[in-house]
């Protein structure tokens, strides 16, 4: 559970990066999803081939203090993650922007002999001893997504009063995929989530 949920707050911590073109997506994590034509992608070999994105999400992370605080084992993981090219962004060009994280890790989100209802029950004390701080988990459940089903949240982002929205995918017995909803400064949340999810209803694993 612990593996699990580190995942989860890493998913939450990649912030936007300078856009790449493209408009439907074939995903290098496997999966194909159409995107408006207001919106862009970086693909996992154009952030591991451009060590300046690197630099610049960090440094853009420092001044919006996203990363205040940050646990030192999370923050070593994020870097490591993201320099690694184990990413995938996509995000919007317009009004109400925001950006949706790929990231995709070991772990279960449905242990033998639980069920959905359970990991939820875990989550909110699981996610706040991670963090060290309280994490109020709004929204918890089961959501059919495409050719798959997947675990819905809406949860506490890392900087105070900030939500994020994600869905989460067993892709194998032991990988989960993430995708993940951030909005700059957590505007617009409202927007944010009925755009997410009408794009997500195009998801579909290959």
């Amino acid at each position: 559970m612990k593996r699990f949920v580190l995942s989860i707050i890493l998913a939450t911590m990649l912030v936007g990066m300078p856009s790449a073109r493209s408009m439907t997506v074939g995903s290098d994590f496997g999966f194909e999803m159409k995107l408006p034509a207001n919106w862009t992608a970086v693909n996992k070999n154009d952030v591991k081939s451009k060590p300046d994105m690197v630099k610049a999400t960090f440094e853009a992370a420092d001044k919006d203090k996203t990363l205040l605080d940050l646990p030192r084992e999370l923050f070593e993981k994020l870097r490591e993650k993201i320099a690694g090219g184990e990413v995938e962004y996509y995000y919007k060009n317009a009004s109400p922007s925001f950006n949706i994280s790929v990231y995709e890790d070991t772990g279960t989100l449905v242990r033998p002999g639980s069920d959905v209802k359970e990991t939820c029950s875990l989550l909110p004390d699981e996610l706040s001893s991670a963090v060290k701080r309280p994490v109020r988990v709004h929204e918890c459940r089961s959501k059919q997504l495409g050719n798959v089903d997947a675990l819905y949240l809406v949860v506490d982002a890392y900087r105070q009063g900030d939500k994020y929205i994600q869905y989460l995918i067993q892709k194998f017995p032991n990988r989960i995929l993430m995708l993940t909803a951030t909005s700059p400064g957590g505007k617009d949340f409202e927007a944010m989530k009925s755009e997410f999810d009408d794009i997500m209803k195009s998801f579909k694993l290959m």
